[in-house]
């Protein structure tokens, strides 16, 4: 029984004769929703600060 994405190692058509099976595919993590709520705080601290310092060039 192959493990959760793995490949099954016979050839698939189309590979070339001396390349080894794959053992694992690519497959995406679980995802971490603190870490995508943590990059969008980040993004819109980020714009703020831009604003801010728009802002005091504009008093200039």
């Amino acid at each position: 029984m192959l493990r959760r994405g793995a490949v099954a190692s016979e050839p698939r058509p189309g590979d070339p004769a001396g390349s080894p099976a794959r053992t694992s595919a690519a497959a995406p993590s679980g995802g971490a929703p603190v870490l995508d709520a943590v990059y969008i705080a980040a993004t819109i601290v980020l714009f703020a600060l831009v604003a801010l310092i728009a802002r005091g060039v504009e008093r200039l």
